[in-house]
């Protein structure tokens, strides 16, 4: 048994050293200065270059800094890189109708652990109605509000994404892998919207769309008012909430509670928690179809349900005339409301 012991941690440890043997191998070849680590210098413009969009229908942009637009007259799109040093320059390049910006950094694998301090500031012209696609790896992405695009892509693997007003788009799909979604403006799409964090919150003034899907897997999810013919609201870890919804669509949260207003039916709704506890308040004179289980919780209500077994944990019945949509709302482990908005 002692032998076994001993054969195993020399086996672990000489994973170890390959391991950080490979690490500095890497560092040695991409050049990386370990001297950089923990250290920060000043920031200053390294690079500058201006592009007409006239007959450009989409612009890509792939970085490793944060990522600041503002909005300017003219047909040209300009963009400044601010860095500690001229080691890492973004480069361009034209493809077709699309005109592509990339900026790649040095000592990958090592920075990987740290975030970049510089950034790419865009101006790009007011007028501008192509497609758009950021992603930063480590960084943030702000987007100014009043545009009108095609199909916006805005990704971050290390950052938050922030859209400051309204946009229109004909599809829409913001991702952060670890950071916070926040869109203070109306989101307006001819399509699909989709919106995810998987370490973060996910936080929205307006969302209109075709079909609009938020998620959050370690994170709360928190709107305002959503319009489409189908939503879809998940969370794995924190709270569900939304202002209003209008159409039809599903909230599923498996830690955590549900609580929204529900203003229009045009489609069944199903509202259901694992861990949580599933609170709606139904818009007055609507009509629908209503069916609430619950494990381990208890049921309250405002309208008059009946109550299909001893213990209060199921209730189903039918809620004014001639209704259609239903109402499927169950929880394992919390209580579960139904009330009309005052």
């Amino acid at each position: 048994m002692k032998k076994t012991g001993i054969l195993f941690s020399i086996i672990l440890w000489s994973l170890i050293a390959v391991i950080i043997l490979g690490f500095l191998v890497v560092g040695f070849f991409v050049k990386f200065d370990f001297g950089q680590i923990g250290r920060s210098g000043a920031v200053s413009l390294v690079k500058e270059e201006s592009y007409s969009l006239l007959d450009i229908k989409q612009v890509v942009v792939e970085c490793h800094f944060d990522i600041k637009t503002a909005l300017v007259g003219g047909d040209d799109l300009s963009v400044r890189q601010y860095d500690t040093d001229s080691d890492a320059l973004f480069t361009s390049r034209f493809d077709g109708n699309t005109l592509y910006i990339k900026q790649e950094r040095h000592g990958e694998w090592f920075q990987f652990f740290f975030r970049d301090t510089g950034r790419l500031e865009l101006d790009l012209p007011q007028g501008y109605d192509g497609g758009i696609r950021f992603v930063s790896a480590s960084g943030d992405v702000t987007v100014p509000g009043d545009v009108r695009w095609q199909e916006v892509s805005l990704q971050s693997t290390s950052g938050d994404i922030r859209l400051d007003g309204t946009l229109d788009c004909a599809s829409a799909r913001i991702k952060s892998t670890s950071g916070t979604l926040r869109l203070s403006g109306d989101v307006r799409s001819s399509g699909a919207l989709e919106l995810s964090s998987l370490s973060g919150d996910v936080r929205t003034q307006a969302l209109t769309g075709q079909t609009v899907e938020v998620s959050s897997t370690s994170g709360d999810v928190s709107l305002g008012d959503v319009t489409a013919e189908r939503y879809v609201l998940r969370c794995t870890s924190g709270n569900i909430r939304a202002n209003s919804l209008s159409g039809g669509g599903s909230l599923s949260n498996t830690s955590g509670g549900i609580d929204a207003a529900l203003l229009e039916l045009t489609g069944d709704v199903e509202a259901r928690s694992t861990s949580g506890s599933v609170s709606l308040r139904v818009q007055k004179g609507l009509s629908f179809l209503v069916e609430a289980s619950v494990t381990s919780g208890s049921i309250r209500s405002g309208f008059a349900l009946p109550v299909s077994d001893s213990r209060g944990r199921h209730a189903s019945g039918t809620i004014g005339d001639n209704a259609r949509w239903r109402l499927s709302l169950s929880s394992t482990s919390g209580d579960i409301s139904l009330y009309e908005i005052p």
